[in-house]
């Protein structure tokens, strides 16, 4: 039986196979899913299995873990990349109790623990909770979502620890998200007349942004910083500019990480890790898209604002 991989095309995670019912009287070739696989971005695919076709959505039927293609000259070979589809992180709106001077839990999960400036943990944490400006949150297995300032959202992937700090003057905000270990991530908001300066500090360097959405992770050798929207500069630790990563009209996601991995086998690797890792995330996180998503398999028409809300976490 040939075999069947998942590339990463663009922004992908949710595995929601459809395909047209083949009429040809020549036998379909038939692949079996590799269980256990790491998503990978498209382009390392082509650079590292360059003779392994992508089966694009559409153009084979699906049956529990068995793919099923028209013959051609491409499914000759005896593996083959799957197409995923998939969404990016959902917005979530700022709670009630959000204002401009203060940080407000969003998303609070069993096992959050935020400690104040002055050692003190916090008790009773809820979604709506204000937290004091300098506290540490730290996510044990799950996850957690702050608004800060009424104007950034974090989303903090499990095993994360950071500290936050902002502060606003006139028009000038400054927000630092200091993350000693896991990912962050950044909704970057955008004001008129508003000025932001927001960074995440990572022991092994800085992701400075203004007005974007992006992803930090703190590694144990790297930061990694990875683009959905805008521009971020990746700083080192003392402060100097070692690169810039842009989003860009393809709406691929684009990575900068430092130190750079000069391996492309090993680069590739690295990609597949962490987008697997980050987009586990999403899929966990998008409790709205979870529940629309249910909607619909049960048959229930979606709003308007339903279907607009889905366009903004679809690539």
């Amino acid at each position: 039986m040939k075999k069947l991989r998942l590339t990463l095309s663009l922004l992908a995670w949710t595995l929601s196979f459809t395909g047209i019912a083949s009429t040809q009287a020549e036998p379909p070739a038939v692949y079996e899913m590799v269980p256990d696989q790491p998503l990978w971005l498209e382009l390392d695919v082509k650079a590292q299995y360059p003779g392994e076709p992508i089966l694009r959505s559409g153009t084979y039927v699906r049956q529990a873990d068995t793919i099923f293609v028209t013959p051609g000259p491409d499914t000759k070979s005896e593996a083959a990349w799957v197409e995923a589809v998939g969404f990016w992180l959902e917005s979530r709106p700022a709670p009630a109790s959000a204002s401009e001077s203060n940080l407000v839990l969003t998303v609070a999960n069993p096992g959050l623990q935020v400690t104040t400036p002055d050692g003190k943990a916090l008790e009773s944490l809820s979604a709506g909770s204000a937290i004091p400006n300098g506290s540490t949150v730290k996510v044990g297995e799950s996850w957690a979502a702050l608004t800060l300032n009424k104007i950034n959202t974090i989303h903090l992937m499990p095993g994360s620890t950071a500290t936050l700090n902002s502060s606003r003057e006139a028009n000038q905000l400054s927000t630092k998200v200091n993350l000693e270990a896991g990912g962050v991530f950044s909704k970057v908001g955008k004001q008129e007349g508003l000025q932001q300066d927001y960074r995440v500090n990572t022991p092994r360097g800085i992701a400075a942004a203004r007005g974007t959405d992006y992803v930090t992770l703190a590694l144990p050798d790297r930061i990694e910083v990875w683009i959905a929207e805008g521009v971020v500069d990746v700083l080192d630790p003392a402060g100097t500019k070692v690169g810039e990563v842009a989003a860009a009209d393809d709406q691929a996601l684009k990575v900068l990480r430092s130190p750079t991995i000069t391996d492309p086998a090993a680069n590739a690797q690295a990609n597949a890790a962490i987008m697997t890792a980050a987009f586990g995330f999403v899929a966990q996180a998008n409790t709205t898209n979870q529940s629309l998503a249910a909607k619909k398999a049960a048959g229930q028409a979606l709003t308007a604002e339903e279907e607009a809300f889905l366009q903004t976490i679809y690539p």
